[in-house]
C-alpha cells in the first residue's frame, strides 16, 4: 500500500533532496518529460498525495497527468486513495485517464472505494458517466 505521508510545504523540498532518477519517464500515453524521485513520482504525484491544490495546479502543467509510476499510480489514484476530493475533480475536469489501472489491476474509483472514500467516489461516477 502507499502510505507515504508528505505535508505541503515539505514535498517539494524533498523531491529536490532526493536523487533524480537520470532518465525521464516517457510511457505509450505520450507523458511530457518529467523529473522524477527514486520511486517514479512526479512532482503532480507528491503534491496529489498531499491534497495541495495550489500546488497540483502547478505541477500539472508541466508533468503529464497520466504519467504511472513503478507501481502504475497516477496522480489521479494518489488524490483518490488518500481522499482529496478537490484534486480529484481538478485532475478529472483537466481530463485525466479515469480508467487507467496500477500494477495491481486497481483504478481510481476502485482504490477510493476501498479506502471508504464516498465523496470521491461520487465525484468520479459522475466523470465516468460522462465518457
Amino acid at each position: 500500500m502507499k502510505t507515504r505521508k508528505y505535508t505541503p510545504h515539505r514535498s517539494f523540498r524533498i523531491l529536490e533532496s532526493v536523487p533524480l532518477v537520470p532518465d525521464v519517464i516517457y510511457t505509450e500515453l505520450d507523458c511530457r518529460k518529467s523529473e522524477v524521485d527514486s520511486d517514479g513520482n512526479t512532482g503532480l504525484m507528491i503534491a496529489c498525495q498531499e491534497g495541495h491544490l495550489p500546488s497540483v495546479k502547478l505541477s500539472a502543467m508541466n508533468d503529464g497527468l497520466d504519467c504511472q509510476d513503478e507501481d502504475g499510480w497516477t496522480a489521479l489514484m494518489y488524490a483518490s486513495y488518500h481522499n482529496h476530493p478537490e484534486v480529484v475533480s481538478y485532475l478529472a475536469t483537466s481530463k485525466a485517464n479515469l480508467h487507467l489501472k496500477n500494477n495491481n489491476g486497481k483504478n481510481a474509483r476502485l482504490l477510493a472505494y476501498f479506502e471508504g472514500h464516498d465523496e470521491v467516489i461520487r465525484i468520479l461516477d459522475t466523470f465516468l458517466t460522462k465518457v
